[in-house]
């Protein structure tokens, strides 16, 4: 839906709603911003056709621009109907490579690499809606080297590398849209470098889920994610055999690299809301079916504002290290037990830049890296270690494995196992949450709600109005984790029993237990 010629000079008659004006008399024409009066004493406009000195001179240009959806029929509900053609693509490729190499009787050489790539582009056929692509792109490849040193002596080496990255939602519009933010007359309209419109909405929902209505909304808040993530892999395991004894021992080191930009929910451009703001719509009198969407976006009054940051990529960094021994214990024909130990560290995340800084949770006060000058307007200390946070590196790193397998009696038909583990994992906690997301090194998304009565910000103003502080803590939510993190460990205990009789081949029960501590 899109708005015929008539609507596009101010004449709503066609609506079946009553528009009322929402501006104190002498206000909300050009060179004097509208004063919201209350609901209960708004007038409505005369046959329901907003006087030309009222329309917004953003609107009015917007809606009159070549490029604004033109209607090709008047629908029943009022509005103009528009075309948009939609071009919607699947594209992945995808392959994997192994090789297997026997340098020697001794060792044995493999190689495996594989790729994927997917490219999903939609694209608009109506130029002011821009268009989205998302697109991923995986690789990962390992090589492990087995050493046979003697019967009962083995060695396995790997090394391997995981990559994935995930751009999301990178938006573009055609070339002959440009900065048309800036085009139409709002100050800030596009941020520098970003061509485009930002997103208008007219059904009402948040400026960071912005639902779609009867009249079809415009532009593109760009809603951007690049993330992108690289493990590297490298351990060793050792097999010794002797007698009844099979013992494993080795380690693990990781290193994880991730790269993140992420916009914020109100994306790089951002967005306005029209109608269901304080009251109802601003061309209401605050009763049921009154006022229009589109009457609000003609006077040039928004409900609400927002845009998220444009700038802020971070990279981050930490380590896992592990080690462990194991001993597979054949005690009697019909007993096995199962003894091993694990260590597993990790180190906090770093930020490859020092662009991070933390909060003390108690008293509020900002952790800067090192000798980072504390900023003027801030409270808080430098001095703090690179991660901000500490880690753990005792007690709860100590991972005990301990399982058996018994048959009793001499048939061996039935086997009664249990084991005992205790693993540790740390939650990836979403790019949301990370400390390089705090101000001041990733500006904080702005919003700013349009008020019920009083002097309001027009269409042109909004972004201006929501732009960030000077100091960019005032107002900011700021993220902040515990001076120790330690992964969350999970207790697992598992008793399964397998058991075969002539008329019954197989039949198993399995009881398991599990508690997480955070």
């Amino acid at each position: 839906m899109s708005l015929p010629p008539a609507e596009i000079g101010g004449n709503f008659s066609a609506l079946s709603t009553t528009l009322y004006n929402p501006c104190a008399p002498g206000t909300g024409t050009a060179g004097t911003p509208c004063t919201i009066v209350a609901p209960g004493v708004r007038t409505p406009f005369p046959g329901n056709i907003i006087p030309a000195n009222m329309l917004n001179p953003a609107f009015t240009a917007l809606v009159t621009n070549a490029l604004y959806p033109q209607s090709v029929a008047t629908l029943s509900n009022g509005f103009g109907q528009a075309v948009n053609s939609i071009d919607q693509q699947f594209n992945s490729d995808q392959g994997d490579l192994k090789l297997d190499y026997n340098a020697s009787d001794k060792d044995h050489i493999s190689f495996r690499y594989s790729k994927g790539n997917q490219n999903d582009p939609l694209v608009n056929s109506q130029p002011l809606l821009g268009n989205t692509v998302n697109q991923a792109y995986l690789q990962s490849g390992v090589i492990s080297w087995n050493h046979t040193f003697s019967s009962n002596l083995l060695n396995e080496a790997r090394f391997g590398k995981n990559y994935v990255k995930l751009p999301h939602g990178l938006t573009t519009f055609d070339p002959s849209v440009g900065a048309l933010g800036n085009t139409i007359g709002l100050l800030n309209g596009n941020p520098t470098g970003i061509d485009g419109l930002p997103e208008f909405g007219f059904a009402g929902g948040s400026i960071t889920n912005i639902t779609s209505g009867t009249l079809q909304n415009l532009g593109s808040a760009s809603v951007t994610e690049k993330f992108s993530s690289t493990v590297t892999q490298f351990d060793d395991v050792l097999i010794y055999t002797h007698g009844r004894h099979v013992i494993k021992t080795g380690f693990q080191t990781n290193r994880y690299n991730i790269n993140v930009f992420y916009s914020g929910n109100s994306g790089e451009l951002g967005a306005m809301l029209f109608g269901n703001g304080p009251g109802g719509n601003y061309s209401g009198n605050g009763t049921t079916n009154s006022g229009d969407p589109s009457a609000d976006w003609a006077l040039g009054l928004p409900e609400d504002v927002g845009r998220g940051t444009s700038s802020g990529e971070w990279h981050q960094r930490d380590w896992l290290f592990a080690g462990f021994v194991q001993d597979d214990w054949r005690v009697t024909h019909n007993l096995t037990l199962n003894l091993g130990l694990r260590y597993e560290a990790r180190t906090p995340w770093v930020e490859m830049n020092n662009r991070q800084v933390g909060v003390n949770i108690d008293t509020g006060a900002l952790e800067f890296i090192g000798n980072t000058p504390v900023p003027a307007g801030a409270v808080g200390t430098n001095g703090f270690s690179r991660g901000i946070y500490k880690t753990t590196y005792g007690l709860p790193d100590y991972q005990p494995r301990i399982g058996f397998a018994w048959s009793p009696g001499e048939s061996n038909k039935t086997v009664v196992r249990g084991a005992f583990t205790v693993s540790s994992y740390l939650e990836g906690t979403g790019t949301n949450l990370r400390l390089p997301q705090n101000p001041p090194y990733t500006a904080p998304q702005i919003e700013a709600n349009n008020v019920a009565t009083g002097a309001a910000y027009s269409t042109e103003t909004a972004f201006s109005v929501a732009a960030p502080a000077a100091n960019p803590f005032i107002g900011a939510t700021m993220l902040a984790w515990t001076g120790t993190v330690q992964p969350a460990v999970a207790n697992q205990w598992n008793s399964p029993c397998s058991a075969s009789w002539p008329t019954i081949r197989l039949f198993r029960w399995a009881t398991l237990a599990r508690a997480q501590l955070t």
